[in-house]
């Protein structure tokens, strides 16, 4: 097995669902993805022309149901500017191969978006009754003077309710509720 930079394109693109390529590949290269989509089925026949009439003969020769390249070396070779070759996979995990055409984007889609908003109020059924844009702050900053820790002022965050807690003590090491017990 190759290692290291022989081995990259072939441990890369098998790991890819989606393989698109461009024309202006080295032979070497277009042999590689001649394989790599593979073959088809299709009819496949002789047909002969007859120089007498100047016209095709209408018997066909060798007629088989026999596989065809997608994309042949020499073909991908040729290919023009913006023209490319895929095989995607599907929901169903079907590849699909084919090829196609690109191009540029227009101007229109690099300026810049204005943001949309939505108001999902009404369909809220009064769950939820605030109607503050979401980046508002949720509580104001600005009147706390002082943000040390140790001021005379400042009190736990952590507050817990224990005027209705039962305790007991069940080892030395730790404290757990009896939920068993009323009193």
């Amino acid at each position: 097995m190759p290692h290291g930079k022989d081995n990259f394109r072939e441990l890369v693109l098998a790991n890819s669902s989606t393989k698109l390529v461009f024309g202006g590949n080295t032979p070497d290269e277009n042999k590689w993805w001649e394989l790599e989509f593979g073959k088809h089925r299709e009819w496949q026949w002789n047909d002969s022309y007859d120089t007498k009439k100047g016209e095709y003969d209408p018997k066909l020769s060798g007629i088989k149901w026999g596989w065809k390249e997608y994309f042949q070396a020499d073909k991908l070779s040729k290919m023009k500017f913006k023209e490319c070759a895929y095989k995607i996979r599907n929901a169903k995990g079907k590849a699909l191969i084919g090829g196609g055409k690109t191009d540029f984007l227009e101007s229109k889609y690099k300026e810049k978006q204005d943001d949309k908003s939505f108001n999902f109020y009404k369909f809220t059924s009064g769950i939820h009754d605030d109607t503050k844009k979401p980046h508002e702050p949720s509580i104001d900053i600005s009147k706390k003077d002082s943000f040390i820790d140790d001021s005379d002022d400042d009190f736990d965050p952590i507050q817990n309710n224990t005027s209705d807690g039962n305790f007991f003590m069940n080892s030395k090491n730790g404290i757990s509720f009896d939920l068993k017990k009323k009193e």
